[in-house]
């Protein structure tokens, strides 16, 4: 399977950061929970506000980050094994991938098979890797999207 490197060091780097923010998010959001049930009503805004943010953020985080971005691939004859944090994922070399999006530094490739629909980022330039630092090409692209 052919990984990015530049691709895994910014998920890493983006999970050291949700861990931390979640060592000093809990924590405050709870003490915030014992001073809205103690009658301080400032809290009672404070703590909703605060938990929602949080879990929006980590919402973002396990979507677009960890479940979203492709760390690896692996194209044979039949099928296209996609490679994120979480696991591996294996469509039809074919008909899977429907569309494939092209944005500023990254393209965002659907697959489909028959119980599930999904969407993929393959980034041209990793966020925080030097400008020279490629991480998937259009020939990684070309290789499972046939015009269509």
């Amino acid at each position: 399977m052919k990984e990015q490197p530049f691709v895994i060091r910014y998920v890493r780097a983006m999970k050291r950061c949700i861990l931390l923010l979640s060592c000093i998010a809990i924590p405050a959001i709870m003490v915030c929970a014992v001073f809205a049930f103690l009658g301080y009503i400032g809290f009672w805004i404070v703590t909703p506000v605060a938990l929602v943010a949080y879990l929006a953020l980590y919402g973002w985080y396990a979507l677009r980050v960890s479940m979203g971005t492709v760390i690896g691939t692996e194209v044979t004859d039949t099928v296209v094994h996609v490679k994120t944090k979480r696991t591996v994922y294996t469509y039809d070399v074919k008909s899977g991938c429907i569309a494939v999006r092209q944005k500023k530094n990254y393209w965002i490739a659907t697959f489909r098979t028959q119980t599930s629909q999904d969407s993929f980022i393959f980034y041209r330039r990793a966020p925080f890797s030097r400008p020279y630092e490629t991480a998937f090409t259009q020939e990684d692209i070309d290789a499972f999207w046939h015009e269509k």
